[in-house]
């Protein structure tokens, strides 16, 4: 018996999606990680230890199964395959980030902690931002954590600078 199709727009259509738009055997551990958090579930949140360009180690929780954080927020709210000039390899953050959030392919999800690694920190107390500007195109690259209740870094998003075009079916919140 042949497995169905997803339905196009959910989760697993969109998850599909984003296997198909990366080489997993070109890819080091770090971003194995990543990817494995993307495509596979669990109950337990993945634990990363980058040290930035300040020579500070930034400890951040990546969860997969909260709809308002991290995989789950990222790929079921903002990703929205090939519409318009936004590839299927890109993840669309709406306006609540800072008001200028762009996409990101999925390469670039997958190489999330070297904008940690390259990037500027800026911090308000409740959350912490890494900017990368990336080529002479000056791309930016922005990776957004927030403090837990407990004290913890939780990945919020991770955005870019580029433009974007609104068309119909794509979130935008």
């Amino acid at each position: 018996m042949k497995a169905k199709k997803p339905q196009p727009g959910t989760l697993e259509a969109k998850t599909e999606a984003f296997k198909k738009e990366v080489n997993f055997s070109g890819l080091n551990e770090e971003q194995k990680r990543i990817y494995t958090a993307f495509v596979f579930r669990r109950a337990k949140p993945y634990r990363f230890a980058v040290n930035d360009a300040n020579g500070n180690t930034v400890r951040f929780l990546l969860y997969t199964n909260k709809t308002d954080d991290g995989v789950l927020h990222i790929i079921g709210k903002h990703y929205r395959g090939v519409a318009g000039p936004v590839t299927a390899t890109e993840i669309i953050i709406g306006k609540h980030y800072r008001g200028v959030a762009g996409p990101v392919t999925a390469t670039e999800i997958v190489n999330l902690c070297d904008v940690i690694r390259n990037g500027v920190m800026t911090s308000d107390g409740k959350s912490i931002t890494y900017t990368w500007i990336k080529g002479a195109s000056t791309l930016k690259l922005i990776v957004g954590l927030k403090r837990s209740k407990t004290g913890e870094n939780v990945l919020k998003s991770f955005y870019s600078n580029r433009k974007t075009s609104r068309t119909a079916g794509s979130s935008n919140k």
